[in-house]
């Protein structure tokens, strides 16, 4: 509900005209509840249909890897410089028992390569807001958060509370 509240007032908050789009990841397929649009109903009105929303039976399978590269396809049809907010619970990728054997993980290389070609910048965000608790696997989630900002060219957004403030920002510096 915090993620909710924290979108609810991103989108009020929006400039009038600025169009913003709504994804999410339903099982391994992204869908696009409301394309780009400057209309706030709209866009709250997609937000509701998704937030809040329950984990799949088989959530430990989806890949965010395929996620990225979904958006990847979808975005590289709108023309120009593209900021891909990444409102992220963390990476399944890196959720395993044994904190001694990460696991082994595909180069994304080419996929940085695609995004770089296509000119989308990651802003990953960890909407699990401010951690306390130090554990090696939130520690790898966030530094692949900062490799997937740095290779991209975007920003990492982590350990705060401040979602609404970091996306506002984002969307007003970058105006993409």
């Amino acid at each position: 509900m915090y993620l909710y509240d924290q979108l609810t007032r991103f989108v009020n908050a929006l400039p009038s005209g600025e169009p913003i789009a709504i994804y999410n990841r339903s099982g391994d397929v992204t869908l696009l509840l409301q394309n780009f649009t400057a209309d706030h109903a709209l866009l709250l009105a997609a937000i509701r249909r998704s937030i809040p929303q329950f984990r799949s039976a088989n959530a430990p399978d989806e890949s965010d890897y395929d996620t990225l590269q979904q958006m990847a396809t979808y975005l590289s049809q709108v023309p120009g410089h593209k900021n891909l907010i990444w409102l992220s619970g963390g990476s399944n990728d890196l959720i395993y028992s044994d904190p001694s054997h990460a696991p082994n993980l595909p180069s994304r290389r080419p996929f940085y390569d695609l995004l770089e070609s296509e000119r989308i910048a990651v802003d990953p965000v960890d909407v699990r807001s401010l951690s306390v608790a130090y554990r090696s696997s939130l520690a790898l989630q966030h530094m692949q958060m900062d490799e997937d900002a740095k290779a991209t060219g975007g920003t990492p957004f982590y350990n705060n509370n401040g979602i609404a403030t970091f996306v506002s920002h984002t969307v007003a510096n970058d105006g993409s």
